[in-house]
């Protein structure tokens, strides 16, 4: 019976390691698709693009980008990946979570009491997406 919880113990460690190689496997061998096809994919499998518990939204109020700010940046993102030719990705949650955290797209900046403040690009991508969705 001395054996047993470390037999228990080496089982689990190598259905870890198993799960850890299928991940890894799995991300490998995911085809690149269209930000469309994603969107598609998730609609149909009833998942959000991008899930509530992501940690963007921890980076977001960690550095205090506001949620309007931050749903202006999906709407950016949305358009210009789903143009034509646009890129294909493994992975459009990460993409998403980087083009946020790099402010890809220059839609806010900190003002100087450290609130965040929309730039000039960031008014015009308000004003392109308030008529789209108008």
């Amino acid at each position: 019976m001395a054996g047993l919880p470390a037999l228990t113990l080496l089982s689990q460690q190598t259905k870890k390691n198993s799960d850890a190689r299928a991940k890894v496997i799995t991300k490998k061998t995911r085809p690149a698709i269209a930000l469309t096809a994603f969107l598609e994919n998730c609609r149909s499998t009833g998942q959000q693009p991008i899930p509530e518990g992501d940690t963007i939204f921890d980076y977001a109020a960690k550095v205090g980008i506001p949620h309007d700010i931050l749903l202006l940046h999906w709407q950016e993102f949305k358009a210009r990946y789903s143009e034509e030719g646009a890129k294909h990705q493994k992975d459009w949650r990460a993409v998403y979570r980087n083009s946020v955290r790099g402010n890809w797209y220059k839609l806010w900046r900190m003002d100087g009491n450290g609130a965040r403040a929309l730039t000039n690009l960031g008014e015009q991508a308000k004003r392109a997406h308030t008529k789209e969705s108008a």
